[in-house]
């Protein structure tokens, strides 16, 4: 086996394979499990039947009745209204975490996100025919994607293409496992335990601009990276934007978003004349503002109607 490694050692590769060279073995799943973590999301009584009953039949509907990828993108879109009720409860009870200082918010994330995970890896190697799971786990991966973060101003990192590659080989090892007294390692079997989710990696988009700034030498002023800034949050406003978003993949909406934002930097020129001039006459600096646009608005006009 040949292993091409970015960041670590020599050693410490052979050392993380060595334990798994004779044999890999994975301890037995109770399919009970499930329960136990449906029970876990149901105690914290945020979750009401009725409308987890209500989306169910509509999803069924919808898929039935989509005749293209974009009917269903369009129905899809349209099934987070059952969720509101759910959000409106757990908002309620971030704001009681936060006169209290708690986390249960924060734990009902965590099982929900503990049984969804669980059942979809479950799902695929025992034959459940338990409708109420079946409910509980389609229910929750909408309601996932709707639950708000603590208050916080910042946006998802995101992806950044990637133009420019530079790659210099630093070494070339011999790293070759050998048999070890223990022979076959055994992987745990998920655990019943649930926890409060974990925190997304996220810097504010300021920073973000900053930092695209700064990696490819765009050479923008702070006054040019605040009006990049404002230009891209008038963006995810914009109703015309937010249509094409909605019902475009990245790249069908990126023409749409290149067009806005030539219009923009023209009609609002006034005091940037220079960004203005070297916007069109750069088409590499053109290029990266657009793309770093295209990304975050369409993340950002997704997210803000609870698409991912």
């Amino acid at each position: 086996m040949f292993v091409l490694d970015f960041a670590n050692e020599a050693e410490a590769i052979q050392a993380e394979f060595q334990p798994y060279f004779e044999g890999t073995a994975a301890e037995e799943v109770d399919p009970d499990l499930l329960y136990t973590r449906a029970g876990a999301v149901q105690q914290h009584a945020l979750l009401v039947e009725s409308e987890m009953q209500a989306l169910t039949e509509a999803y069924l509907q919808a898929e039935r009745a989509s005749a293209t990828q974009r009917d269903w993108e369009r129905a899809h879109a349209a099934l987070y209204r059952f969720t509101e009720p759910a959000v409106a409860r757990f908002v309620e009870r971030q704001r009681q975490d936060t006169e209290s200082d708690d986390d249960a918010a924060e734990r009902f994330r965590g099982d929900l996100q503990s049984f969804v995970r669980l059942y979809g890896f479950l799902s695929q190697v025992v034959p459940y025919t338990d409708d109420d799971l079946e409910r509980l786990y389609l229910f929750g991966r909408f309601l996932l994607n709707r639950l708000p973060r603590r208050e916080d101003p910042a946006v998802d990192v995101g992806e950044i293409d990637l133009t420019h590659l530079k790659i210099d080989k630093t070494g070339e090892h011999d790293i070759s496992l050998s048999a070890v007294p223990g022979g076959e390692v055994t992987l745990p079997a998920p655990s019943g335990a649930g926890g409060a989710a974990a925190e997304p990696e996220m810097t504010s988009l300021h920073a973000l601009i900053a930092a695209v700034n700064d990696k490819y030498g765009l050479g923008l002023s702070k006054a040019d990276q605040v009006w990049v800034e404002q230009q891209f949050e008038e963006a995810v406003v914009n109703d015309s934007l937010k249509a094409a978003a909605l019902v475009n993949d990245e790249t069908n909406f990126g023409e749409v978003f290149a067009d806005h934002l030539e219009k923009v930097v023209v009609d609002r020129h006034t005091g940037n004349t220079g960004l203005v001039q070297r916007f069109f006459d750069d088409s590499l600096f053109r290029s990266r503002i657009t793309d770093l646009g295209r990304k975050q608005v369409y993340k950002m006009i997704r997210e803000s109607n609870d698409i991912q």
